[in-house]
């Protein structure tokens, strides 16, 4: 047995099997939510490439699997982020039980999170952009089989994430030809811009984004989360081991120089526009565009100390979106519509998902004692000192996040009906919520928590540290 059949193998063929339960809702949901427990608990307590004594026999389970002549490779630092992929899988999927009307995603996702852990598992690396994707055309079927959905959004997905493969496989190829640190300053100008054109696209970075928030607008909002999410998680990956691979890459000025610009447009371009909106969903997705950007940044600062920053917003980010989302889908189911027209005062009704919604876009602002607030700090106090206008950036995008952050609120809110029950009377939503909330609050307080996991997700990357 090796760690590859556990961890991409099995649950991917397993997914293919519950495709057969789309029909039994409530089966097939129950049996997904089982599987990506599995793999969380088998990630945490499985040792990898070590002998293991039990009931009086030996065993060891392998690092390393072939299959189609490549090499697909777990080794025990990995395992954090492998537990972290299952995990917010399982996480999405209690939600959509009660939210989504997808009977797809049971399927979906543990197939999605298994080709997330070989895009990190394969070696050569660059291969990783074939199984990314076969991420986006997983999410193609998922979005389609939604009724009444318009699929403009997804299209433009689709195509950006099949020009930006051909863009890095490419690369590859060309990276191919160059030592380790090259001395022809053409071929090295040529790889950085074809470099820089495949994460544009695939990563959706600044002109290349326009499909989020019509995404977040035009689908399941919840489930558009979590596919940009987790697409947008294993793409930064992909990213790193670049860096990782490549010194010249990695202390090339013009890169960082790059990656600073292009994170800040992104961050003041997904701030300020997202206070324009009337759309819940479409704010929902300039927010997910200033987060990236926020990353991207991170990515510029990667020979001073930006690697720990990058992995540090992991996990904010995923709760913060996660509980969001959650709260916008109780909204979407109830009212078919996120626009502010159809949504005065219907956070009253349940105070719970008001709760759930308020706590995370302030995370997401940076509200001091929550999650999203340390990594913003640090990331500031970085930028001032190696590239201040960068800093002011984050302020001027963040500050048009928090005029939509209260325009949010006054509409949630602003009616003359009483406020109703806290509870939604749905009990596994409602753990869920507060489950993420207790969460983000934990790690906005000790936010030492937070880093000690991000430096264990660092733990692969050996010169990224």
């Amino acid at each position: 047995m090796s760690a590859p059949i556990i961890w991409i193998l099995i649950p991917f063929i397993t997914s293919t099997g519950l495709i057969l339960l789309r029909n039994h809702r409530k089966t097939a949901y129950l049996s997904s939510i089982v599987l990506n427990i599995s793999m969380v608990l088998l990630a945490i307590i499985l040792p990898v490439d070590k002998v293991v004594r039990t009931g009086g026999v030996d065993y060891k389970i392998a690092s390393t699997f072939g299959l189609f002549g490549r090499e697909l490779i777990i080794q025990s630092q990995e395992q954090v982020i492998v537990a972290l992929v299952y995990a917010v899988a399982a996480f999405w999927l209690i939600g959509a039980f009660t939210t989504s009307r997808s009977s797809l995603f049971p399927a979906v996702a543990p197939a999605i999170a298994a080709l997330i852990v070989a895009s990190i598992a394969v070696q050569p690396f660059l291969y990783a952009a074939i199984l990314l994707e076969l991420v986006a055309i997983l999410a193609l079927a998922l979005f389609f089989e939604l009724p009444g959905s318009s699929n403009t959004g997804v299209l433009r997905f689709i195509t950006f994430q099949t020009i930006g493969m051909v863009f890095l496989l490419f690369c590859g190829w060309l990276l191919s030809g160059i030592d380790t640190a090259p001395s022809d300053m053409v071929a090295m100008s040529r790889v950085l811009l074809i470099l820089g054109l495949g994460f544009g696209f695939f990563l959706a970075l600044f002109p290349f984004y326009s499909w989020v928030p019509m995404m977040a607008e035009q689908e399941d909002t919840f489930l558009a989360g979590y596919v940009i999410l987790v697409m947008q998680t294993g793409i930064l990956i992909l990213g790193m081991q670049f860096l990782e691979s490549y010194a010249w890459l990695r202390n090339s000025n013009e890169l960082q120089r790059g990656l600073l610009i292009s994170g800040s447009v992104m961050v003041v371009t997904g701030g300020i526009w997202s206070a324009f909106q009337k759309d819940l969903g479409r704010i929902y997705g300039y927010a997910l565009i200033m987060e990236n950007g926020f990353s991207v940044i991170s990515l510029g600062l990667i020979t001073s100390g930006g690697s720990l920053l990058l992995t540090g917003m992991i996990i904010p980010r995923i709760l913060a979106f996660g509980i969001w989302g959650l709260s916008l889908a109780n909204y979407q189911g109830h009212h078919n519509s996120l626009h502010v027209d159809n949504l005065h005062g219907v956070g009253k009704t349940s105070v719970i998902f008001l709760l759930g919604l308020l706590v995370a876009q302030f995370s997401v602002g940076g509200l001091p004692l929550l999650a999203g607030f340390p990594q913003r700090l640090a990331l500031l106090q970085a930028l001032t000192v190696s590239a201040p206008l960068a800093g002011w950036a984050i302020l001027v995008g963040s500050g048009g996040f928090w005029i939509a952050a209260w325009m949010s609120l006054s509409t949630l809110v602003r009616s003359e009906e009483k406020w109703g029950r806290f509870l939604s009377g749905n009990l596994r939503v409602d753990i869920l919520v507060i489950f993420g909330v207790v969460l983000i609050v934990i790690l906005g307080l000790f936010p030492a928590i937070d880093t000690k996991f991000a430096s264990n997700i660092l733990l692969p990357f050996i010169h990224l540290q």
